[in-house]
């Protein structure tokens, strides 16, 4: 990456601000919204159970991405894009696989999602280790704990007002435009070999 402090700083930050408006969604409104397509709360408990599973994967990720350089484009970099992506596309057709018709279609798009940010996630974690200098690692964990912390808060105000005043279709299309932030950053980001 390169030695600048504002862009790492931007791209650490987002990146986290990105992770926090899903987590945001998903632990404050997205019961609400299985619950709102006629669910019951065993199927909220269900639909969360395997929903986090990508998480416990994680470990797996993290493996592959230290010992995978994909496609010689990186270790991190490619992976954070590909999961970036995933949750994108994601976040665009969610609205179309209505949960109280397509239980397990939405179950499986939203384990997808997650999977993609885990993977993010995890190579954010990788490439922060790998690219910040010792003196600066406090730093840009805060960076990191507090745009996740924003994106979380971010995502249930305008979320919540979104779902009550205008539509799901806009709360999962705002989450989608949301993931595409740290995209700009993630650009001028270059991988020591």
């Amino acid at each position: 990456m390169a030695n600048n402090k504002t862009l790492r700083y931007l791209t650490f930050g987002s990146l986290y601000f990105t992770q926090g408006t899903i987590m945001g969604f998903f632990a404050a409104l997205n019961a609400l919204y299985l619950l709102d397509n006629g669910l019951q709360m065993t199927d909220v408990g269900i639909f969360g159970f395997i929903a986090l599973l990508p998480f416990v994967l994680k470990i797996g990720l993290g493996i592959l991405s230290d010992r995978v350089n994909l496609l010689g484009l990186g270790h991190r970099k490619p992976y954070i894009f590909i999961g970036l992506l995933v949750q994108f596309l994601c976040l665009l057709a969610a609205p179309f696989i209505n949960p109280g018709t397509h239980f397990w279609g939405y179950v499986a798009l939203s384990f997808t999602l997650q999977l993609g940010m885990a993977l993010y996630d995890t190579c954010t974690d990788g490439l922060a280790l790998d690219t910040t200098p010792q003196e600066e690692q406090g730093t840009i964990q805060g960076f990191m704990v507090g745009g996740r912390a924003v994106g979380s808060i971010a995502a249930a105000t305008i979320v919540g007002f979104l779902a009550e005043n205008v539509s799901w279709l806009s709360v999962f299309w705002s989450l989608a435009a949301l993931t595409l932030i740290p995209v700009p950053f993630m650009l001028f980001v270059h991988e020591k070999q």
